[in-house]
């Protein structure tokens, strides 16, 4: 009885955080900032942008296992999380659940969690880092800004940012581990 009260209580606190979050950010919208974060969130669309990352990764020959590991990391995290979790969770977004006007012109109407945008951003930023260690850190505020816009614009609560950081790194991470079995196998049969 005690476990599931405990269970209740952090779950109306996380509801809360994100809807506080939530509404400090529509009240803290600038006109500039606003343009600023529309241009990055698009950088995001689609994955386009790790798309492009993984291509440049494939091209190099010490990077390519990243690239491939990039690429199939994409695929599973739009289809964990887009084809299976957001359908099953069914969270409206931000935006449309609290009624506010985000500042986007055609906004997603699809459910929020987990976010997309910060899945692909973690997978992508986990695997560059590991092709490219030096620039772990800028990888990562990179894809951390992408996640946060997703915030600012009210397109997603903060816990679908973390569930999707979470989803993208574990999917990042299985993923190499993936195409390294494979390589090994290769390589193995090879001999």
């Amino acid at each position: 009885m005690l476990f599931k009260i405990a269970r209740k209580d952090w779950f109306i606190t996380m509801i809360g955080i994100d809807s506080n979050s939530i509404l400090f950010f529509n009240k803290a919208n600038a006109p500039v900032l606003d343009k600023f974060m529309i241009a990055l969130t698009s950088i995001g669309e689609h994955g386009m942008v790790w798309i492009v990352i993984a291509l440049l990764l494939i091209f190099r020959k010490d990077t390519r296992k990243y690239g491939f590991s990039l690429v199939l990391s994409l695929v599973a995290v739009q289809l964990v999380g887009n084809s299976l979790l957001k359908p099953l969770v069914k969270r409206l977004r931000p935006y449309l659940a609290m009624g506010l006007a985000t500042p986007l012109e055609s906004p997603p109407v699809d459910f929020s969690f987990p976010s997309g945008h910060s899945s692909s951003a973690f997978a992508g930023a986990f695997l560059f880092s590991r092709a490219y260690r030096k620039l772990s850190i800028p990888i990562y505020i990179f894809g951390s800004l992408l996640a946060f816009t997703r915030i600012y614009l009210l397109l997603h609560y903060p816990s679908d940012i973390l569930a999707g950081a979470l989803l993208g790194t574990v999917v990042g991470y299985c993923s190499d581990m993936l195409v390294d079995s494979f390589l090994e196998y290769k390589r193995k049969k090879k001999e």
